[in-house]
């Protein structure tokens, strides 16, 4: 994320990343507040959440997740801009009932309508997913439609994961170097954005 108010991030530069030498997968980030609404027979359900404009590739990152249901968005989806959401197990529960499973189902956010084809929860029975977990209580699309339902232009976050853990510290190098060049920065000014690794 850039430093200061104003994001640096863009779509180009996660282009550029997934090309450099030891990188395994990238996910682009944006990220933000949202209520979402479901309509159904039992009544009126809203609930008020984390929004995650992703890439398809952060289930292949977060290996702590697994799917309680349905699947993630796919690259067609991606690159269509769909219209198309994962849901936390917090959401799902609080929106449609522990019981139910929500896949197949419509769910309103901004006003658009979005149709749910996967849920996703914890992997480890240690950790129980709770209201207010922003990995859990929160929903998931693909980065392309956040970016064409708000307009933006830029991105909060890119996750990168390394071919293998010893090539972290050498892949977290030639991103700092390759967004350096890309950003324009001269020797004698700072970065423009932050990098951390599960190391740090």
């Amino acid at each position: 994320a850039g430093l200061g108010a104003s994001a640096t991030l863009s779509f180009a530069d996660a282009d550029a990343i997934r090309d450099l030498a030891g990188v395994q997968y990238v996910a682009c980030g944006v990220h933000g507040n949202a209520r979402v609404h479901y309509s159904g027979s039992a009544g009126d359900k809203r609930w008020f959440t984390r929004m995650h404009g992703t890439d398809l590739h952060l289930l292949d990152i977060k290996r702590t997740w697994t799917l309680r249901s349905g699947r993630f968005f796919t690259e067609k989806e991606q690159e269509a801009r769909a219209m198309v959401m994962v849901l936390g197990s917090v959401v799902a529960e609080k929106v449609f009932g522990e019981k139910v499973d929500p896949v197949g189902q419509d769910i309103t956010m901004w006003n658009q309508n979005f149709k749910v084809v996967g849920v996703v929860t914890s992997a480890s029975w240690v950790v129980r997913p709770a209201a207010g977990d922003d990995e859990f209580d929160a929903v998931y699309m693909p980065y392309t439609t956040t970016h064409q339902l708000l307009n933006l232009t830029k991105l909060n976050d890119i996750i990168v994961t390394a071919a293998s853990t010893g090539e972290v510290s050498d892949v977290s190098k030639r991103i700092t170097e390759l967004l350096r060049q890309r950003h324009g920065i001269t020797l004698e000014k700072p970065d423009d954005f932050t990098i951390s690794t599960q190391a740090t």
